[in-house]
């Protein structure tokens, strides 16, 4: 990400997380409340960090100061299937422990939103359900799926 994306998902937020590695930061995420959703604004994990359940904290707690605010919708945006396979694993975890009783995600395409492609190299989840979809998108375009949580106490 720019130093301009990073202010544009950070300034300004409802609130926002930051993980840090003794004085560096290596990850950020952001949560803002709408009216009748929250959203999950934005993330980013530095490459040293990638695989190490930082982005599945930083969706937990997002998913929970969502619900104690009241929430029962949350929206994000992304390009990235591994994502959108992360936060169904979080609200799954979240149904398994009785703090939900289900969720259901709505997936809606918005064409260029991005106007590129933000990571190095296509992604790919551990889901191929999840995948196919993904397979769609006009990654170089800027292509992004604008994901809709919904969850029922």
């Amino acid at each position: 990400m720019t130093a301009e994306e990073v202010k544009a998902h950070v300034i300004p937020v409802d609130r926002l997380y930051i993980a840090r590695e003794r004085l560096e930061v290596v990850g950020f995420a952001s949560l803002n409340f709408c009216e009748d959703f929250s959203y999950l604004a934005g993330t980013a994990v530095h490459p040293s960090k990638q695989g190490s359940g930082l982005y599945s904290s930083f969706a937990r707690f997002r998913i929970l100061d969502s619900l104690d605010m009241g929430f029962e919708q949350m929206k994000t945006r992304t390009q990235n299937p591994i994502i959108e396979h992360t936060l169904r694993k979080a609200f799954s975890s979240l149904v398994r422990e009785g703090k939900i009783s289900s969720f259901s995600v709505q997936r809606e395409l918005v064409q260029g939103i991005f106007g590129r492609m933000l990571t190095k190299e296509i992604p790919k989840s551990r889901d191929e359900t999840i995948n196919i979809h993904y397979a769609s998108l006009d990654y170089r375009g800027g292509d992004a799926f604008m994901l809709s949580f919904e969850v029922k106490r």
